[in-house]
C-alpha cells in the first residue's frame, strides 16, 4: 500500500519485483493520492479483504496516521505492518502521535550506530545544545561534514578535482553510521556498506531490531496487539 509519487510508485515495482526472490507474494498492491486525502477506508478494506500476514507500506505522516487509525477502525486482522522508507510509521513522532496504535509496528529506514558509546554522548550533546532530538537526518549531516573534512584534509587544496579524487578514495573507518565495513565510495559514487535498520516501535520507542549487531531490542511477531486471539 503506496502513495502514488515517483517515490511511493518505483519503491512499490521494487517490491513487486524482488519479492519472489524472498518467498514472498503479493497479493495486491494498493495506490492512493495524497492531494486532499481525508479517508483510506476503501484502500484498507481491501487489505482486509485479502488477509494478509504483513502490509507493506510507503508515505508520509498524514497518510501513515489515517491508514493506522483506519486499520484500526476496520479491526484489520494483520500480524505485521512493515513502514519502507515511510515518513510516518519511521519516525519518532509518529508514536506520540498515535499512541498505543504505533505498538509493534515495524519499519526499514535510516538510522545511527544505537550500540556505539560515542554515539550516546553525542546525542546527549546535541540534545543538551539544541534541545531537539537527534535523528537520522542529524546522524548523516554530522557523517557528511566528517567525510568532507577527511577529504578536504587529504586534498591539501581547493581545487574542486582534486577534492573531488580525495573524496573518491574516502576510506573512513570511524563514523557513527551502521555499516559493517569504512565509508568508501565505488565509481557510481555510492557506498557499498551503506544499509539501513530495521526498527519497530517497543514501549512506544522506535528500537532497532535487525541486524543483531545494531539491534538494541529483540523484534516481536506477531504485533502485540493487531492480532485476534
Amino acid at each position: 500500500m503506496h502513495e502514488d509519487s515517483i517515490f511511493g510508485t518505483g519503491l512499490a515495482e521494487l517490491i513487486r519485483k524482488n519479492a519472489p526472490t524472498y518467498g514472498i507474494q503479493i497479493l495486491d498492491t494498493i495506490s492512493y493520492s495524497t492531494r486532499g486525502l481525508t479517508d483510506l477506508t476503501t484502500e484498507v478494506a481491501r487489505v482486509k479483504a485479502l488477509k494478509p500476514d504483513v502490509l507493506f507500506a510507503s508515505g508520509y505522516m498524514d497518510d501513515g496516521i489515517l491508514m493506522v487509525r483506519t486499520a484500526r477502525e476496520l479491526a484489520l486482522d494483520i500480524k505485521c505492518i512493515y513502514g519502507i522508507m515511510h515518513g510516518a510509521l519511521g519516525e519518532p513522532e509518529f508514536a506520540q502521535k498515535v499512541g498505543d496504535l504505533s505498538e509493534g509496528i515495524f519499519s526499514a529506514g535510516l538510522h545511527w550506530n544505537p550500540v556505539k558509546p560515542e554515539v550516546q554522548k553525542l546525542m546527549d550533546k546535541y540534545q543538551s545544545r539544541y534541545k531537539k532530538p537527534f535523528n537520522y537526518l542529524t546522524a548523516y549531516g554530522y557523517q557528511a561534514t566528517y567525510v568532507t573534512a577527511d577529504a578536504l584534509e587529504r586534498a591539501k587544496s581547493t581545487d574542486p578535482k582534486v577534492i573531488r579524487d580525495a573524496l573518491a578514495k574516502t576510506n573512513l573507518k570511524d563514523h557513527i553510521m551502521p555499516y559493517l565495513d569504512p565509508i568508501t565510495f565505488d565509481e557510481r559514487g555510492e557506498c557499498p556498506s551503506a544499509q539501513i535498520l530495521l526498527m519497530q516501535i517497543l514501549k512506544g520507542k522506535e528500537t532497532p531490531v535487525w541486524p543483531q549487531k545494531f539491534s538494541t531490542g529483540k523484534p516481536i511477531l506477531p504485533m502485540p496487539g493487531w492480532v485476534k486471539k
